[in-house]
């Protein structure tokens, strides 16, 4: 999200400068650059709480907009921008079923994070939407995935079968093509992959 921020801010000749806050000596140094005059709205992403929020409303930090990016932790309104994750895996699986693929598989990341859980969630219930192959073998991760001498990967890709594959984690697509060519499993030909983020939007 940061990444996508500083792309539509970079379009408008406007920079984006960032500042970790998280002891005090780092609020001191946000309060001098808003002193400063060199700061004309701040993007908030992490744990942004209403403590955070307070401290950017009184002064000296009054009177210069915040936007929170992502979930934050506030009981007060703010102003937020976010992914639907859910829709994401939605839109996936509508997509690819869309292309006639009816055993799609999912290769998530850690699986660490509301994120991704949230984008599994909403590519089950599309699956089941679809009346698609619903299999928990055609659910996993790529821990092993391009690991020299691990071919786990490519054995679950031959047990499960997917004839597609929807990689929710950024900058997985390009690299996972490359694998699959590693060995000679082509793509489209032998399966699609659609990928999600910045440059990986398309479908091979």
């Amino acid at each position: 999200m940061m990444g996508g921020a500083e792309y539509e801010l970079s379009k408008l000749h406007a920079t984006i400068f960032f500042v970790r806050v998280s002891e005090r000596a780092d609020w001191e140094k946000v309060e001098r650059m808003t002193r400063a005059g060199g700061v004309d709205g701040w993007l908030l992403y992490g744990a942004v709480n209403d403590e955070v929020a307070n401290r950017l409303k009184t002064a000296p930090l009054n009177g210069v907009p915040f936007v929170v990016l992502g979930d934050h932790r506030c009981t007060q309104s703010v102003h937020c921008v976010n992914v639907d994750n859910s829709a994401v895996g939605r839109l996936a699986a509508h997509h690819l079923a869309s292309l006639g693929h009816r055993r799609i598989g999912f290769m998530g990341g850690t699986m660490h994070h509301a994120y991704q859980k949230q984008t599994l969630k909403g590519f089950r219930a599309a699956v089941r939407e679809l009346g698609l192959d619903d299999h928990e073998r055609l659910i996993t991760d790529h821990s092993s995935w391009g690991q020299p001498g691990r071919k786990s990967t490519i054995e679950w890709l031959r047990n499960a079968g997917p004839t597609a594959l929807f990689l929710p984690d950024f900058e997985w697509t390009a690299g996972t093509w490359r694998f699959l060519k590693q060995f000679q499993i082509e793509v489209p030909k032998d399966i699609s992959l659609l990928g999600c983020g910045k440059g990986s939007g398309n479908v091979l």
